[in-house]
């Protein structure tokens, strides 16, 4: 059932729904529905959300209901009690209805996801909305009891941390969670043996974004492997699944048999094995918060992304290369188109590798 259907169901059974839920009783110990729709990145970065109820209240049940991609990079987080993966709609709600959930809170603008609340039966239903996005993002307010707008340009940890304080949840300070299990130390431990590195002797590159627009050229970052194997020794670590993507990158090299095929790796182990490298070199993409949230250094390629928004801040351990002169940030958190103008593309494909370089050997020089 489309989500224009869902609405009007919705909309019908709304006088039921909204009795059952205020008839609902508030216990101490709660039990909490998280709900990020969003990709690899968006749920790392959603991951101070939990530290921060556990924090507060260790004795709370916190789930989560996310994509089956998304959920690989939280399934050894102990501050999430259940992860649930989202399937058919009507299964969906049948099952998190039966769950009987105080509050539930909806992470970023979705029109469905904002109708979910008052189908589980909550009393607590804390739902983000966009002015962006349409109609029924826009109407579905009506149907939670706090809203909180989600405006291009906010930050999203003060966005998502935000919408725990109608439960009572205080701020904490910045930091991203994630967990490798013990199988993917064993697994990075594997693959580093067998290539030879040593602990800071590397550096990741994360080659691919999921979106094409996003992606620095092949070319550069064959540029950039070269430029740190002669200044720095360092060998590359090429992250990603696409196994063409790597060949393209080590033919355009000119020290092909330093730069590493990791294409193998799970996530998991991508994350452990990040942990070991000097530092991890990508665009705005889920890799990078994995590397920044396991203590990594980065360097990030702003690009058409807008910095103030998702990117961890720079710092100690966090460098920004900026695009060229004259790129406005185009591509946000809520919205990321799949095509762009030329004169967008040119924002992260004409970033000079030799700018990048110099980051990394910034960062280095800090360890």
């Amino acid at each position: 059932m489309n989500t224009v259907l869902w609405a009007l169901l919705t909309a019908l059974c709304s006088p039921f729904l909204l009795t059952a839920a205020w008839l609902r009783k508030r216990p101490a110990k709660r039990k909490i529905l998280i709900i990020q729709w969003a990709k690899l990145g968006d749920m790392v970065c959603t991951t101070p959300m939990f530290r921060a109820i556990k924090t507060s209240h260790p004795d709370w049940e916190v789930h989560l209901l996310c994509r089956e991609q998304s959920a690989a990079v939280v399934k050894n987080n102990p501050f999430i009690d259940r992860v649930i993966v989202g399937g058919a709609r009507g299964k969906m709600i049948t099952m998190l209805s039966r769950e009987r959930y105080d509050a539930v809170v909806n992470c970023l603008p979705g029109a469905f996801f904002s109708m979910l609340g008052l189908w589980c039966g909550a009393r607590d239903r804390i739902n983000a909305f966009s002015r962006l996005h349409g109609r029924l993002v826009l109407a579905a307010r009506i149907l939670n009891t706090v809203n909180r707008e989600y405006i291009i340009g906010t930050r999203t940890f003060d966005h998502y941390l935000s919408l725990l304080a109608p439960l009572g949840i205080p701020a904490i300070p910045y930091q991203l969670d994630f967990f490798p299990s013990a199988e993917d130390e064993a697994e990075a431990k594997r693959w580093t043996e067998e290539h030879g590195l040593k602990e800071r002797s590397f550096v990741c590159f994360g080659v691919t974004a999921g979106n094409a627009v996003k992606e620095w050229p092949a070319e550069k970052f064959a540029e950039l492997a070269d430029l740190l194997i002669a200044r720095c020794g360092l060998c590359v670590a090429l992250s990603t699944l696409d196994r063409r993507r790597v060949e393209q990158i080590r033919k355009l090299s000119t020290h092909p048999e330093k730069l590493l095929d990791a294409s193998s790796l799970t996530l998991g182990s991508l994350g452990a094995v990040c942990k070991l490298a000097a530092a991890f070199v990508s665009v705005d993409t889920g890799p990078m918060f994995m590397a920044h949230a396991v203590g990594t250094p980065i360097v990030v390629l702003i690009g058409g992304s807008d910095p103030r928004e998702q990117i961890p801040p720079a710092g100690e351990r966090v460098v920004h290369v900026a695009p060229p002169g004259g790129c406005e940030p185009w591509m946000h958190v809520t919205l990321s188109p799949r095509s762009a103008t030329e004169a967008q593309l040119s924002c992260v494909r004409e970033t000079g590798a030799e700018s990048v370089a110099a980051a990394v050997e910034t960062l280095i020089g800090r360890k």
